[in-house]
């Protein structure tokens, strides 16, 4: 993987790889601040095959901190900076780190302020495709979480598949908003850096909407319930993509998406921690009705679909998924047993991963159905509802306990447990607060119900289907208290809402009311649209009250409206755009020079003047600057560099006086542009960007050729739109004159 980057930072230097915040990091200062981190790992003794834990703040360190270990040989192990402490231990131990980088001191960690940021050489340590990458762990039915081993040939096989599926255009922007914690981040971060992209860095999902470099942002990834929060607000227009993954997809949901007028295409994809991320997908297009399917294998993956006994099924029956090639991951780090139970080789030799996922196939593709455990997605987490159960039953004060991930009306799932006292009296409260000490975030219960007894079923076991349909009433812990301010009363309104409660007093606890971090960005989300006043999800959370975030709201400036874009008139030099960059590269290995030109025919009707269509092309020029612009080379890198306005060149044939017009205008649209600076000039070789052919016939077409470098379907219109007004004398900005012209493309 870190082959792969240096490879990438080698074509390209100087473009920018990572924006976290204001912070900007080009390729090659993303590479020497990876070789500082792992030359401060080799200089405490770590070499290849260790693993090196990560508990950072989504920073500009985070993505060095991840190249530097495996630039060093290592293996990076993410920890969650916000898990309680007994968690954090748990991992550490059980895998063995010898080291954590982190942004804070503490025993057996390395601070990012002790990397000596001047070892910026190359280690230049050697490595395979079969050594460890990375080790994420998942939820464990026992109590004990797994840590899966990914191999980087895992992963390479999975950017080769992100290389040919999804553009450069579409990988230029990335947002990185999923946690390192999740597998679904390597999907964010690695395939940009592989192919000339840049990550932008963000908390989660939910900060696009605000994060300073949303325009920058063409591909989004995340989970179907993050998602349709995201999406109650129009996506940035520079948006091209959405991946979906890690929960159900919905016909709905995709056809929201598809909404925001820049979403040109939606990937779902699947996969689980032990299969790389991804390991099928399937194009969603705009037209579908039924819920989309899983779709058909990724490069490097095999599917098949088998009974409780591992024999193969045909088209139509259901059956668990078991997945196979050379996305398959190694295992679960000191845990053979387990390993042995999950990946299987089957009576031809091949080895499998079974996922415990019962999926339809029909004609190939592939569709999910449900799970054959207890296993759920909650919030795009994969949780075992048995793990918090086995960790609650560890309470000395709990005789029985459930812990259940019933779904909501909309399909949403939420944890929620139900505890029977051994003796002394149990308080919610209290149950919540000791789980939050063992436990990460996202494993919590949002309620707990404490019980005299687990109502039991005819077969003498806890009755699952009545305690699924518990209604939980509110927590009297704390007394109702009324919002008594216009705004406490907006706050109130939006998080009952939110978390789905008849209603929330000023004083009661988010946390203890069922709220859970979706919910808490939903109502995040709806508070910024009614009261047009900022709260991020951070301080709501951390008020935690409607009082509290009441008088936040009251002290909070009022947004302000985007600014609009402004014109600096001195500036000459531009970046290519992600599209200019392609064409660009495109007529570089034409041999022709006319694989960039476009042609229309132009028809006129009434009296025309060769002299006013001269005089109104080169009053364009001189209005739009895309048309005086050469392609020059600064640092290795093409750039648009703005000239002073040129003629541009009309040739006039009389066809009153006959001549063969079809074959005039073919060679005038095989025009070849030169787009290399003249020395003397500083404008085109062939003067700007555009040339005409004008027929002096009333009825008869004349033909524009452009470099389509300076062209898409608007800026044709506005073109073709001003040559008409400044041709019959009337403002450059009367386009519906374009409806004068009848024009076909060439």
């Amino acid at each position: 993987m870190n082959d792969a980057f240096e490879a990438q930072k080698d074509r390209t230097p100087h473009r920018c790889a990572v924006v976290a915040g204001e912070r900007r990091l080009s390729y090659a200062e993303l590479d020497r601040a990876a070789n500082a981190v792992a030359n401060a790992l080799l200089g405490r003794g770590l070499g290849r095959g260790d693993l090196v834990g990560v508990r950072l703040r989504r920073g500009p360190w985070l993505v060095p901190v991840l190249l530097g270990v495996l630039k060093a040989g290592c293996a990076y192990v993410p920890l969650d900076p916000a898990a309680p402490p007994a968690s954090i231990a748990a991992i550490v131990e059980d895998a063995g780190l010898p080291l954590v980088v982190a942004d804070e001191p503490a025993p057996g960690v390395l601070t990012v302020g002790d990397i000596d940021e001047t070892r910026t050489s190359s280690p230049g340590i050697a490595g395979a495709g079969t050594d460890l990458a990375y080790v994420i762990y998942t939820s464990g039915s026992t109590g004990r979480p797994k840590g899966v081993e990914v191999e980087h040939r895992n992963v390479l096989a999975l950017l080769r598949w992100a290389a040919a599926t999804y553009s450069d255009d579409e990988l230029r922007g990335v947002l990185g908003a999923a946690s390192v914690c999740f597998d679904a981040s390597v999907a964010e971060l690695f395939p940009p850096l592989v192919t000339g992209g840049r990550v932008i860095l963000a908390e989660n999902l939910l900060a696009l909407p605000g994060l300073a470099a949303r325009e920058e942002v063409t591909f989004v990834q995340g989970v179907p319930s993050v998602l349709a929060v995201l999406a109650r607000t129009p996506l940035p227009a520079s948006v091209r993509t959405v991946a979906i993954a890690g929960e159900v997809l919905s016909r709905s949901l995709v056809d929201r998406l598809y909404r925001n007028a820049g979403v040109r295409r939606i990937v779902n994809c699947y996969g689980p921690t032990e299969a790389t991320v991804n390991c099928s997908c399937h194009e969603v297009g705009r037209d579908g009705r039924d819920d989309p399917p899983i779709g058909t294998p990724l490069p490097g993956a095999g599917f098949s679909v088998r009974d409780a006994a591992g024999r193969p099924l045909g088209d139509g029956a259901v059956g668990e998924l078991w997945v196979s090639g050379t996305l398959v991951t190694r295992g679960y780090l000191g845990q053979p047993e387990l390993t042995a139970r999950k990946y299987v080789v089957d009576e031809e030799g091949v080895r499998h991963y079974r996922t415990g996922d019962l999926v339809r196939r029909v004609g190939g593709v592939h569709h999910f159905v449900g799970r054959t455990d207890d296993q759920v997605k909650v919030r795009g987490f994969r949780v075992e509802p048995g793990q918090v159960q086995a960790t609650l039953l560890t309470h000395p004060g709990v005789g029985n306990a459930v812990v259940l991930a019933p779904a909501d009306p909309s399909g949403e799932r939420r944890l929620v447990g139900f505890a029977e006292p051994a003796g002394a009296p149990l308080t919610e409260a209290g149950l919540r607060d000791w789980l939050r000490e063992r436990l990460p975030g996202h494993l919590v219960p949002s309620r707990i119900a404490v019980l005299d007894a687990i109502p039991l079923g005819t077969t003498g076991k806890a009755d699952r289907a009545a305690l699924a349909a518990w209604v939980f009433d509110r927590d009297d812990a704390t007394g109702y208290v009324a919002p008594g301010t216009a705004t406490e009363r907006l706050v109130a309104s939006v998080v009952a809402a939110a978390f789905g409660v008849p209603e929330i007093g000023v004083r009661d606890r988010f946390s203890d009311s069922g709220g859970h971090s979706l919910a808490a960005a939903r109502a995040v989300a709806r508070l910024r649209e009614e009261a047009r006043r900022e709260v991020t999800l951070e301080e709501f959370l951390a008020d935690g009250t409607v009082a509290a975030v009441a008088r936040r709201l009251d002290e909070a400036a009022a947004i302000e409206p985007a600014a609009g874009p402004v014109h600096d008139p001195e500036r000459v030099v531009y970046p290519l755009t992600n599209t200019q960059r392609d064409l660009w590269t495109l007529a570089q290995l034409g041999s022709t020079g006319t694989a960039t030109t476009a042609a229309w025919r132009l028809r006129w009707h009434g009296p025309f003047s060769v002299d006013a269509l001269q005089a109104a092309a080169d009053a364009v020029v001189v209005r739009h600057q895309a048309l005086r612009g050469t392609i020059q080379e600064r640092d290795g890198e093409p750039v648009v560099v703005v000239g002073a306005a040129a003629p541009v060149p009309i040739d006039g044939h009389d066809l009153r006086l006959g001549g063969p017009a079809d074959e005039i205008a073919a060679a005038a649209a095989r025009h070849a542009f030169d787009l290399t600076a003249s020395a003397h000039t500083g404008t085109l070789v062939n003067g700007p960007a555009w040339t005409g052919l004008a027929s002096t016939t009333a009825r008869s077409p004349g033909l524009l050729s452009q470099y389509i470098l300076d062209l898409d379907i608007a800026s044709a219109a506005v073109l073709v739109a001003a040559l008409a007004a400044g041709v019959v004398g009337l403002a450059i900005f009367g386009y519906r004159l374009a409806a004068l012209l009848h024009w076909v493309p060439n």
